[in-house]
């Protein structure tokens, strides 16, 4: 009996990590937006790991009120916020 020979699983390219680009200038941004916009223009090209990262270290502006009083806001929400809006893509 001969053998047959088995096809070899390629090996998985690897991934190359999603990045923040900015596609768009703002409407014109105050308070709070204007802060995280800037932000997310200093992370230009860096990945969302290292955007969220870079807020909570440094956070670009914090609720004065409610249970996130003096904290950090969640940076996905503002990065998901940039992206529906179209001033941002993950990629």
């Amino acid at each position: 009996m001969a053998k047959q020979k088995t096809a070899t699983p390629a090996t998985p390219a690897a991934k190359k990590p999603a990045v923040i680009t900015v596609t768009a200038l703002p409407q014109s941004y105050s308070g709070a937006r204007a802060a995280w916009y800037a932000h997310l223009q200093a992370c230009n090209g860096k990945t969302p790991l290292q955007f969220a990262a870079a807020a909570i270290a440094n956070p670009p502006s914090t609720p004065k009120r409610g249970k996130l009083a003096n904290k950090c806001e969640p940076p996905a929400g503002w990065l998901a916020f940039f992206v529906r809006s179209g001033n941002a893509t993950v990629g």
